[in-house]
């Protein structure tokens, strides 16, 4: 088998990229779908159906079957989501050698700097680090980031560094977006071979930056995709003219844009050959872009000193053997899909209560004499008040409220670890405040592994971003120091 580090011709790359690309595709698609359920649900989608490589909602439902929620995965996630931020990332930067007078490194050597050290030096980087965050409104990021973590088990950030602005840019990536390599199971990514990332861009942009024509990565069937072709054939039978290409001049053609960035000497910890490696042609690691399956326009060493690739995973349950982490949403999903039976169940017990049916023999009365209304008077014959009454309904089973609220429980407290203390409820009507600190305190507890283990992401995010301030800012900025 020829190494991908070896190879150069741009069909070869394309075919090798095709493969990787499928064959990490195929190990995330249930994932990826298990994500997509889960987050309809948070955001209210109760009522889901399988489409095959997706969930869609539901829309077939009679319209008098009631759809009642009784949400647990949003109230789930929203409580666990202020906990977690206690972990919000603070760095803290040291000098080796903190004494050490500084020096900055210029075309003509080490420049000492007067009256300062390294420390000095960490200390004010530190201070750049801290106004980039308040800047960058790095709480709302992590705060998104971490319904990624909640929902789904495992986040992306990209760590790029922008230099049109002189900032690090970190964008919470979509679940779907990122391709790792079907064989890795480290979350840091230091045994992966691969990490593919997609994104969209518009025709134009792609034009514009790496000075290629859309003729040379674009497609006719990209032009019959989106709803754009939905308001055409409107259009089409609206209109007089009946002229379908009408748009095409103007609409937005958007193509998926891949950066694969790959390193050969990836090391396997427990295997050892008898001599040295070969060596390597892209020892550090390559990163290509490749346009629509179709054009490489990038193909280079990795371009950053740390040497890593620039996406950072967050999971807050790690599990061994594989990269994905555990979400409790995915055992909420069924128990939130049976309460919500429950609930239709009781208000459709309810609403019966107080609409009886009526019973009466044949030849009685006319049934459109039978309604509704307030003080509605029913006229029978003599002797015949026996012959019409009302049915009492069927009593609602205590049992039924007593199960919905042990479900709810058991979801709620079991599974997510979210106790009535931490949603600011009294956890019973005497109980003392000792009481209520001390199941606080155990409820922390559990979600502290929580915050431990993402606390291992951030430091690692920390250090990448570190890396590429010291490797491409430019301290001259003013916008760096406010």
């Amino acid at each position: 088998m020829r190494s991908f580090d070896q190879i150069k011709d741009e069909d070869e790359i394309l075919d090798c990229f095709t493969v990787l690309k499928e064959e990490a595709e195929d190990a995330i698609s249930a994932r990826v779908k298990k994500y997509g359920r889960n987050f309809m649900m948070y955001m209210g989608e109760h009522y889901l159906r399988d489409a095959g490589d997706e969930f869609e909602v539901d829309d077939r439902n009679p319209s008098w079957r009631f759809r009642v929620k009784r949400d647990l995965v949003g109230t789930m996630v929203d409580s666990l989501r202020p906990i977690l931020m206690r972990g919000y990332p603070k760095y803290f930067i040291d000098a080796d050698f903190s004494s050490y007078p500084a020096t900055l490194p210029t075309e003509e050597g080490e420049v000492p700097v007067p009256d300062m050290t390294d420390g000095d030096l960490a200390q004010y980087l530190q201070e750049i680090i801290e106004a980039t965050h308040l800047k960058r409104g790095e709480g709302i990021e992590v705060a998104k980031l971490l319904v990624d973590v909640l929902v789904g088990g495992t986040a992306y950030r990209k760590v790029v560094f922008d230099k049109k602005h002189n900032r690090v840019l970190l964008p919470v990536l979509n679940f779907g977006d990122v391709l790792p390599d079907p064989y890795g199971v480290n979350t840091d990514f230091s045994d992966h071979k691969y990490v593919i990332i997609r994104n969209e861009m518009d025709a134009a942009d792609i034009e514009r930056i790496y000075s290629i024509k859309e003729s040379d990565f674009g497609s006719s069937e990209e032009q019959v995709e989106g709803k754009g072709l939905i308001r055409k054939v409107k259009r089409y039978f609206k209109g007089s003219n009946n002229k379908m290409e009408t748009d095409d001049k103007y609409r937005r053609r958007r193509y998926p844009v891949y950066e694969l960035f790959y390193n050969e000497a990836t090391p396997n910890p427990v295997m050892e050959g008898e001599k040295e490696p070969k060596s390597l042609k892209f020892p550090r690691g390559r990163q290509l872009v490749i346009i629509n399956d179709k054009k490489v326009v990038v193909d280079r060493h990795n371009p950053y000193w740390h040497g890593q690739f620039p996406v950072v995973a967050y999971v807050a349950n790690p599990i061994p053997h594989q990269l994905f982490g555990r979400t409790e949403v995915d055992t909420l999903v069924p128990i939130q899909e049976a309460t919500n039976i429950l609930m239709n169940m009781i208000i459709t017990n309810a609403m019966l209560a107080g609409n009886n049916q009526w019973m009466y023999e044949e030849g009685a009365l006319q049934a459109e004499e039978v309604t509704n209304q307030p003080g509605l008077m029913i006229p029978v014959s003599p002797g015949g008040l026996d012959r019409v009454r009302r049915v009492d309904p069927a009593p609602l089973s205590g049992d039924t409220m007593a199960l919905l609220k042990e479900m709810e429980e058991h979801g709620r407290s079991d599974i997510a670890g979210v106790q009535d203390v931490l949603m600011g409820r009294e956890p019973t009507s005497r109980a003392s405040g000792v009481l209520a600190n001390t199941l606080q305190a155990a409820a922390l507890t559990r979600q502290g592994f929580k915050v431990q283990s993402l606390d291992e992401s951030y430091r690692r995010q920390a250090n990448m971003e570190i890396s590429l301030i010291q490797q491409f800012a430019d301290y001259q900025d003013p916008q760096m120091m406010k």
